[in-house]
């Protein structure tokens, strides 16, 4: 991890790589950049962040892999940088993702994603997955209304609703 200057100061750029990291067998290659871009108009910071990560699976053959584009809000907790339980985050973004079959997904943030620290997953927001070259092909991941319940709603083109637990 290398970066030129504190995590909350405007201009700062915070860049991760990872060098030999596994976990369980698998191969983690992270590329990540994180700039601090400043106030917006709310007051709030705000964070631009480019990452490419890849799993590569212990055949050294089969990877999967994901590309971010995203803007991270810190709507609430900036007040007391010693305390990360009430540190809320809002996610934007872009994403491209290649399954272990070689498939691409391109993901978009349709509402945006809030993040509570204290929560093992997103809390609120929609998330639209498309899979590449075939817009027919797309569903929606709704992840609640607020609640640390780990649970999301996915919508199919189909219209075939159901609910699904993430992990963690």
């Amino acid at each position: 991890i290398t970066y030129t200057g504190a995590y909350r100061a405007t201009g700062t750029t915070i860049t991760i790589n990872t060098d030999g990291y596994y976990v369980n067998e698998n191969k983690v290659d992270i590329n990540k950049t994180i700039y601090n871009t400043g106030l917006n108009d709310n007051g709030n910071i705000v964070y631009q962040i480019q990452s490419i990560r890849t799993v590569t699976f212990p055949d050294g053959i089969t990877t999967r892999s994901t590309t971010a584009n995203k803007t991270r809000e810190w709507l609430e907790g900036a007040s007391t940088p010693t305390v990360f339980a009430d540190d809320v985050y809002r996610i934007i973004g872009t994403a491209t993702h290649t399954s272990k079959r070689g498939i691409l997904y391109d993901v978009t943030t349709i509402t945006p994603l809030i993040r509570k620290v204290v929560c093992h997953q997103f809390v609120s927001g929609e998330v639209k997955i498309v899979r590449n070259g075939n817009t027919t092909r797309f569903g929606f991941i709704n992840f609640g209304n607020g609640d640390c319940d780990d649970t999301a709603t996915v919508t199919l083109d189909n219209g075939r609703i159901f609910n699904i637990s993430l992990r963690h």
